[in-house]
């Protein structure tokens, strides 16, 4: 699995999935991204990781599941209890591919994001 984390002007946080170009986004990126980091040190450690990262209109769930060496990846979208949860992207790979892919991803996005290229404040 290949991602891509960005921010947007808006200080939203997108992640592409590369292999499908599929999108989830968070209103919020250091939150988001700290969050998923939360999840994916958690599912390593106990079997199950999971975070939410909220949008205007709706929410992305991020569920990580892990037995023995491999583990399952599922984003799902919800715009509200009518609609239920949507597939965004779904996974099932090697857990250590995929903990080195997010934390390469979530390292390159720090590198690159608003708080890296900010200017200090002169207060």
């Amino acid at each position: 699995m290949r991602l891509r984390l960005e921010t947007d002007s808006y200080n939203r946080l997108i992640c592409t999935f590369e292999d499908t170009g599929r999108v989830a986004t968070a209103s919020h990126a250091g939150e988001a991204a700290g969050s998923l980091d939360a999840a994916l040190r958690e599912a390593l450690a106990s079997g199950l990781g999971e975070c939410f990262w909220q949008e205007a209109c709706g929410e992305y769930r991020w569920m990580l599941r892990r037995n023995g060496d491999r583990i399952r990846i599922a984003v799902m979208w919800s715009s509200g209890i009518v609609t239920g949860w949507e597939n965004v992207h779904w996974e099932d790979c090697d857990a250590g591919a995929l903990a080195g892919e997010l934390t390469r991803a979530l390292s390159s996005w720090r590198k690159s994001g608003p708080l890296a290229t900010a200017a200090p404040s002169n207060n």
